[in-house]
Parts: C-alpha cells; structure tokens; sequence
C-alpha cells in the first residue's frame, strides 16, 4: 500500500518544471488536471491550504472540499505570483497512510516584483485503496 500511496501522490504534482500562474490560466490545463486527479480522490476530499502562508490574500478560506476547491483555491493563491514553481524533490513514505513530499517552491510576486523560494515539507493521509 505505501507505494501506491506514493503514486496517487505524485500524480498531484506535474512532470518538470511548470509555471502554475501560467498555467492556471489555460482552462484547458486546469480540466486536463481535474481530470486526471478524479479517480484518486474520495467523495469526502479536502484540500487544506496553510492559513498563515495566505493571511496577504484577506479572506483566503485554506479547507476547500473537493477537487473543485482544490483547484479554485490554487487559482485564488496564483492570482498573487507573476510566476510560481513547486518542485517535489523526493517522496517519502512516513507510514501506511502518510507520504512526506520536501519541494523547493519559488515564485515571482505581482506586488513586489521579488522573487521568493521555500523548501515547505508536506506529510498527509492517502487514499489509494480506491
């Protein structure tokens, strides 16, 4: 089961280097996602955002239910980077049920024109047993 978790994981991230405000914008990137995300994720799917990462975007809600607030969260957050970049470095499993993802993510912002980066660990339950 711990490797396929690692599976369902990575799929949630894009092959290479890819501008996420780029590629946000195009409709048919963002359905192209959702639809390949769809089959790994149960009825009672959440997407939970660090609050304290987006407190700049005012009434940020970080607990989307659904693929769909996922991907309406993520197009919220982007709508302050010029350009942003999440690279998974490895995946690792923590246990049955937990993968442990460091990414170094980095980004230009529409405010400040400044170019910032991040390494931010990720550790959450799987689903993979569909």
């Amino acid at each position: 089961m711990s490797q396929e978790n690692v599976e369902v994981v990575r799929r949630f991230y894009f092959e290479g280097r890819l501008d996420l405000a780029a590629a946000f914008e195009d409709e048919g990137v963002v359905r192209g996602l959702l639809a390949s995300l769809e089959p790994l994720v149960d009825e009672g799917f959440e997407a939970v955002f660090d609050p304290a990462a987006a407190s700049g975007l005012g009434d940020f809600d970080p607990v989307r239910p659904g693929l769909e607030g996922m991907l309406d969260a993520w197009r919220e957050w982007l709508t302050a980077w010029e350009s942003y970049y999440v690279e998974p470095k490895e995946f690792i499993v923590v246990d049955s049920d937990r993968v442990l993802v460091p990414s170094t993510i980095t980004g230009t912002s529409r405010a400040h024109k400044s170019r910032s980066w991040s390494r931010p660990v990720r550790c959450g339950p799987c689903a993979a047993d569909r």
